[in-house]
Formats: C-alpha cells, structure tokens, sequence
C-alpha cells in the first residue's frame, strides 16, 4: 500500500500526530515560537492537500466554514472580551479546515489503520526523544500522554483485527507506550489509554472463543494480584527509577494517593472547577451561554470546564447540551455493539472513545485532533455509504 495511491488517507492519520510532530520543534525553538509554528504547520498540510486533490472544492465545504465562522462571530458579540475566543476559533479552524476537506474525499478506512500502524512504531521509536523533552521541561507531560495514548489505540487495533500473527514488535511497542504514558504522561490520559486497549481488546477482537475467554480470565487474575500489590510494586519502581536519577510526576502523585500522603489531590488537578460549573448550572435558566463562560466564571484561570459533558451544557444550556450527550451517548454505544462494524465504524468509535475518556478530566473539544476528526467523520457518514469495508 503506497501513499500515492491512498495520501488522503495518509493525510488523515498525519492530522492525529501534527501537534505531537510540532513537539519536536521545541529541541531548537522556544515555545512562544510554537503556537504560531502549530497553526502554520496546520496551513501547510491544508495546502498540500489541496495541491494532491487538484483544488476541488464544493458548496458543503464553504457553507460549514462559514456556518461555524458566523457561529463564533455572534458568540464573540455576547462575550465581554472576543479576544479570548479569536485564539480559540484559530486553533479550531486550523485543524478543522483540513479535516473537513479530507473527509469530503474518497476514503477507505481500511488504509487509515495501515498508516497509522506504520506512523505509530515512528512515533514509538521516537519516544527517548520525547522523554529527554519532557525531563528538560520543553514539552509538557501532557504531551507525552496524548502521544502515547494515540499510539496505543492504532497499534491495539491492527494487534486485534489486522496484524493476525501477533507480532513480537508490536507488542513491545505496546508495553514500551504503556510504560512511558505511565511513567512521563498524565494520569487521567494513562486511565483512559489503558481504557481504550481494554475496550479495543473486549469490542474489536473477532475469535470469540474459549482461548479468548480464558485470556480474560487470566488477565483478570493477574490484574487482581497486582492490585493487592500495588503499593509496594510501585515504591519499588519510584526506588528503581529514583536509582537511576528519574523522577516520575506521575507516579509520585498515584503513590500519594493511594497511601492517602495527600488527601487533596485529584484525579485531574482541576477538580475545583466543578462545584464552580455545577452551581453556576442550577441557576442559570437552561439557555445556552456560549463558548468561553468557564473562562469568566473562574476569573481567566481556566478556559474550559475541565469535562466535556460539563461544557456542552455551559456552551448549549441545560437543555439542548443534555440532549446532545444523550444522543452522542447512544451513537457510540450504538455503533459498538452493531453486529457487523465496518473500518469507517471502528475509526470513529476509537477515536471519539478515547476522546470522551479523556474529556472528564482534561480535553477541550475544540482543539482536540481526535473529537474533531472523529466526530467530523461520524456526521459526514451519517449520510454516506462510502467507506464501509466489513471487518
């Protein structure tokens, strides 16, 4: 599979791993350099696919953009400072023109799973790179989190249903990922890695046999014997580490907790922006309040509510934010327990999963790649029959 023939395809799993790429630059650019590197280097793929695809484009394209543009507009008019919300429509817009336009191309899924198995074992290969990057404060744990949960999800997937013979390579990447996510990254973003390998394993894996079943099985024993140790295998690793001159953020920070040296920490850190939310939720009257409100509410501190179903009710109001997550809900749900899944369901449901896993704690769904990609994608082919290879 060459990428001339498939390079929208191509392009598409090159979106997953841009901001993870742009990490890079921060080896010889400082990082007030990076956010505009980031939307630059958003531009410069979008040109690209342009050139590859002739620069075709149609009346759906124009009227989106501009639907989502006036959105964004009235937004700003209600908001006591627009200047906040131009960073945010910047962000969005620059990876979601390029996604929007790819998703209106011909796409066989099937070929997506491809280059993201080759495109991951790059990025795992690369991961010392990122480890010296986050040790030296260049890029943010959260970084090496998001990288490494997007590589388990493509090398889980092709593990399951694509790569038949189990690779030994594979599966190394896979423990390699696991362990820098677990070591270097968040802990909200290891959870839900390790949720969305469980759920690849439980969802995608086809031979539901006995060997099956009795892997889960042991799986399951060996899971409980490392819960009952799980303190004292994790002071032997921070000890393991700490001989060999290597903090863990996140793994002081989980053996704080689970021997209660600190009440007060929370799964994500931002935790006090709940009760702020949550009580601004039961006065407001139910209509929507725009984007940007978590931002007013905590006084500039945070930008978002810090949990993706919180925001769809700051953002839609009570109403129609409650009725959109109880139909994006029952969509995934829906779509995970069809009989027969196609490539076109299994990219969307990996991505929008691991997305919604991660936004109880942490993701904004206006500048995060995979809700963009995956939920852009999901309302493209609500309509479409393209793409809709079996497994």
């Amino acid at each position: 599979m060459t990428i001339r023939k498939h390079y929208n395809e191509f392009y598409i799993v090159v979106i997953l791993y841009l901001q993870s790429f742009i990490g890079l630059f921060t080896l010889f650019l400082p990082n007030a350099f990076i956010y505009v590197l980031d939307k630059l280097i958003f531009i410069l793929l979008m040109f690209i696919v342009l050139t590859a695809n002739n620069f075709k484009f149609n009346r759906y394209f124009w009227f989106i953009i501009s639907m989502i543009s006036v959105f964004f507009m009235i937004n700003a008019l209600f908001y006591q400072n627009p200047i906040n919300l131009l960073g945010v429509y910047i962000t969005f817009i620059s990876i979601f023109i390029p996604v929007l336009y790819l998703i209106n191309q011909d796409i066989n899924y099937k070929s997506i799973f491809y280059f993201w198995e080759k495109i991951s074992t790059l990025f795992t290969l690369l991961l010392p790179l990122y480890i010296y990057l986050v040790i030296n404060s260049k890029i943010s744990y959260f970084d090496v989190a998001l990288l490494t949960n997007i590589n388990v999800a493509g090398i889980a997937f092709n593990l399951v249903l694509v790569n038949r013979n189990k690779k030994f390579w594979s599966f190394l990447f896979l423990f390699a990922n696991l362990f820098v996510g677990f070591i270097f990254g968040s802990r909200s973003i290891f959870v839900a890695t390790v949720f969305i390998l469980i759920f690849i394993y439980l969802i995608f894996y086809k031979d539901k046999n006995f060997k099956f079943y009795l892997q889960i099985f042991c799986w399951g024993v060996l899971l409980i014997l490392i819960a009952i140790n799980l303190i004292p295998l994790l002071l032997s690793l921070q000890n393991f580490l700490f001989d060999h001159n290597i903090s863990s953020r996140n793994l002081n920070l989980f053996i704080q907790q689970l021997t209660a040296q600190n009440r007060e920490l929370y799964l994500s850190g931002r935790d006090d922006i709940y009760p702020v939310v949550l009580n601004y939720l039961s006065k407001s009257s139910g209509f929507p309040s725009g984007l940007g409100v978590a931002r007013v509410l905590t006084g500039g501190v945070y930008y978002h509510a810090h949990n993706f179903f919180l925001e769809l009710l700051l953002t839609f109001g009570v109403i129609i934010g409650s009725i959109f997550s109880l139909v994006y809900i029952y969509i995934i749900i829906f779509l995970s327990l069809k009989s027969r899944k196609t490539y076109r369901d299994a990219f969307i449901i990996i991505l929008l999963v691991s997305f919604t896993v991660r936004s109880f704690f942490a993701a904004y769904f206006l500048q995060d790649t995979m809700f963009i990609l995956g939920f852009s994608m999901l309302m493209k082919n609500l309509f479409s029959k393209k793409g809709t290879q079996n497994l």
